[in-house]
């Protein structure tokens, strides 16, 4: 059974009538007939019976008839829907990014593309998470594109380095070691470090930090998201080498650089190599890779 002997036969039990039926399908008399009986011998039972020299639905078409508008109807709706979608101008991009970008650039950079391209019709998923968790969305494809860490060993997804975060030592208000305008990992080995979970993408790179200093961090807690970090240490809890991001002003905190020249992370933009993009989804990496560091 498939979907034309289903359009088929819900127009045959409107008209009531093969001629006026095929006029009206544009197909003949005995494909029309073959479609019907398909379904008949399919379900093994009567769908029409003859009413003088017309025909009417028995009793099992009349109870056919509405599952069959029903799934007709059904298929019509998926068929707009996805074509919506997957439009040249149109469609929906599911988006992820690490908590670093939510304040500031991810919006920005999708109102720059919603602004470049005012004649589509495209709406935005947005989600917010570590990086870890973000790869394993985008492998089960909950996400089309991503802003993350780039996690090494990795063949199925393709990286773009796209921005640079430069490191920076965030400090209670008032720390005595504030009163300097650099700090080094040695001036910190006795303070209680705050950092990110083990599942975060910056934790491989402040592990690597410690480990070219060859100090051993006294960790005090761990946490996924930035400002949970800036908050602890705002209270003083413990200071924090983060990325900095605008969202540290808002904290009574002090920001001191790294004597560790320039260290930084990257962040990537982030796609399944051999999954399907529609076309919006691929003219939105294009407009990211255009503004890539790479360039």
């Amino acid at each position: 059974m498939n979907t034309h002997h289903l359009h088929y036969f819900i127009t045959l039990a409107e008209l009531e009538h093969y001629t006026k039926a095929s006029d009206q399908l544009g197909v003949s008399q005995p494909n029309l007939s073959h479609a019907i009986h398909s379904i008949e011998n399919e379900l093994q039972v009567k769908l029409f019976q003859k009413k003088g020299r017309n025909i009417s639905l028995t009793k099992y078409g009349y109870l056919f008839l509405d599952y069959a508008k029903n799934c007709v109807q059904s298929l019509d709706a998926g068929k707009r829907k996805i074509q919506a979608m997957a439009g040249e101008n149109s469609g929906s991009i599911n988006l992820a990014y690490i908590y670093t970008l939510g304040s500031s650039l991810a919006p920005k950079l999708v109102r720059n593309f919603l602004t470049q391209n005012s004649n589509y019709d495209v709406s935005f998923q947005f989600s917010v998470g570590n990086s870890t968790d973000i790869i394993k969305g985008l492998q089960s494809e909950l996400y089309d594109v991503a802003f993350c860490s780039k996690e090494r060993l990795r063949d199925d997804i393709i990286f773009v380095p796209f921005i640079r975060e430069k490191l920076v030592v965030v400090l209670p208000q008032n720390h005595p070691l504030g009163e300097k305008k650099k700090l080094c990992l040695h001036d910190l080995k006795e303070e209680p470090l705050i950092t990110f979970t083990k599942s975060s993408g910056l934790r491989p790179t402040i592990e690597e930090l410690y480990q070219s200093a060859n100090i051993v961090p006294d960790i005090a807690y761990e946490i996924g998201e930035d400002s949970s970090i800036a908050g602890l240490v705002s209270e003083g809890f413990g200071f924090a080498i983060m990325p900095e991001i605008p969202m540290l002003n808002s904290f009574p905190v002090t920001i001191r650089q790294l004597e560790e020249e320039n260290y930084q992370r990257f962040i990537y933009l982030a796609y399944m190599k051999e999954k399907y993009h529609s076309p919006v989804t691929n003219q939105f990496i294009d407009f990211i890779q255009s503004m890539s560091i790479e360039k």
